[in-house]
C-alpha cells in the first residue's frame, strides 16, 4: 500500500495494482481499476516515486539477492 493525501486531508493507503493511470492538472487525479476517481495532493513524480518504492519492496521479499544465497559475498 502507499499512503496517499485527499485534497481535504484526508490520508488514504492505496495499493498500486489498483492504479489505471494519472494526471497532473492542476491536481493529481488517479483513475482506479473500480472506475473510482481520486483526487490527491502528491504531485505524479511523488506518486511515481511512492509505487517504486513500495514494488522494491515487494521485489525484496520475493526475489532474493545474491548476500541472501551466500551470506559470504
Amino acid at each position: 500500500m502507499i499512503k496517499l493525501t485527499r485534497l481535504n486531508g484526508q490520508r488514504i493507503a492505496l495499493n498500486p495494482d489498483s492504479l489505471l493511470w494519472a494526471e497532473e492538472a492542476p491536481d493529481t487525479t488517479l483513475r482506479l481499476s473500480s472506475g473510482e476517481s481520486v483526487i490527491v495532493l502528491e504531485t505524479i513524480d511523488a506518486l511515481t516515486e511512492l509505487v517504486i518504492a513500495f514494488r522494491r519492496r515487494i521485489a525484496e521479499v520475493i526475489v532474493p539477492t545474491r548476500a541472501d544465497i551466500d551470506p559470504q559475498v
